[in-house]
């Protein structure tokens, strides 16, 4: 939220609007997460575009934590989860 509020104020003497702030927040969260490979920092990346837009549509960091919660808790229910457990 900080680096977004920031970047939205440091481009809003540009009028470029908001898309490219949250663009920019959204690829250094994806580059946060280069551990994870090219394919992660690309998924970070869209899953920063919707923090992102719910963050600059509420102006409230909780609703990025949320979104964020739901889409590790989709992820792990969908993906993690059920490949974890063993068929006989």
């Amino acid at each position: 939220g900080f680096i977004q509020e920031t970047l939205v104020h440091f481009f809003a003497k540009y009028e470029i609007g908001f898309l490219f702030p949250v663009l920019l927040t959204s690829l250094i969260f994806g580059l946060i997460h280069y551990k994870g490979g090219i394919a992660y920092i690309g998924l970070a990346t869209l899953a920063g575009l919707f923090y992102g837009y719910a963050y600059h549509h509420t102006e409230r960091v909780e609703a990025a934590i949320f979104v964020h919660f739901c889409v590790n808790a989709s992820h792990f229910l969908l993906f993690t989860y059920p490949a974890a457990i063993r068929l006989p």
